[in-house]
């Protein structure tokens, strides 16, 4: 009771008027007052109502469809045919109009990535991929940390990924260089969060596509520097980012030690005085 006055303190949580009169009957019922059974019966269904959260627009949502947008998608309908699109959740085909258009040819580039996703969407089984059998999955995970806890307030799921804090050794042990293990672990992964999302927007009645990344580096070393281990992660990651486009809102970098700080600031530096070079 106390941590839900608390929460609905902080703007949390949002009462109607049944709830508010379902917690006084709470009180009622601790009571042990049960002289009137229609007052128990309707103290317990007013404590059934659930409970409505607040929830922001997505970013997802904010965003309005250009008029670039609408002839993208046209043009597509053209080029694919509309049942080869309609296999597609309908939110890919939008990460990829949207994850695309600053390219310079937009559409070219846009149908190469769409290419190249429906060959992996063949090839890892991507629809069904969670419904196969996968046996040292528990070794991937405890080698690579991944998994979902929590929400923000637009409703994204929040991801967390511990790549920063795991044991490179480890990983290179477990995948042993095989980046197709690897790539069936992570897609595994991405099509769970997916399901998530999509969960999610039928929960909150509005369009989630993106979630929020968490990255602990609190056990970042110069191990994570190591060639193996670099080539590895960097052409699983890479991929992903092919395959998943438009899909990441926010990140943020925790237990982050000094020697990543300063890795992380001349790399900055770096990116900073090419802008510059190229400025001038």
């Amino acid at each position: 009771m106390a941590q839900l006055e608390d929460k609905k303190k902080d703007g949390l949580l949002e009462k109607n008027d049944d709830e508010k009169e379902g917690i006084l009957n709470n009180d009622y019922l601790n009571n042990n007052n049960k002289n009137n059974e229609k007052q128990v019966e309707k103290s317990f269904l007013h404590l059934t109502c659930p409970t409505v959260y607040k929830i922001d627009p997505t970013v997802e949502v904010i965003q309005q469809t250009t008029h670039d947008d609408t002839e993208m998608f046209n043009k597509l309908k053209d080029k694919y045919g509309e049942h080869k699109l309609n296999e597609l959740y309908p939110d890919v085909l939008t990460r990829f109009v949207r994850g695309y258009a600053h390219e310079k040819e937009r559409f070219k580039a846009t149908c190469e990535r769409l290419d190249h996703y429906f060959s992996k969407r063949e090839q890892y089984h991507l629809d069904t991929i969670t419904d196969e059998q996968f046996e040292n999955e528990n070794e991937c995970l405890n080698a690579w940390p991944i998994y979902i806890y929590g929400e923000d307030k637009q409703g994204h799921p929040i991801l967390y990924d511990e790549i920063g804090n795991c044991n490179p050794a480890e990983i290179n042990k477990v995948f042993d260089g095989q980046t197709e293990c690897l790539k069936k672990y992570r897609y595994r992964f991405m099509k769970r969060l997916s399901d998530s999302k999509r969960s999610q927007s039928q929960k909150y009645k509005q369009l989630i596509y993106k979630h929020v990344m968490v990255m602990d580096m609190s056990g970042f070393s110069a191990g994570h520097f190591g060639q193996k281990y670099r080539n590895l992660v960097q052409e699983v990651i890479g991929e992903e980012q092919h395959l998943f486009p438009e899909t990441l809102y926010k990140l943020f970098l925790i237990n982050a030690p000094f020697a990543f700080r300063v890795a992380k600031s001349l790399e900055i530096l770096w990116i900073l005085l090419h802008i510059k070079k190229f400025q001038y």
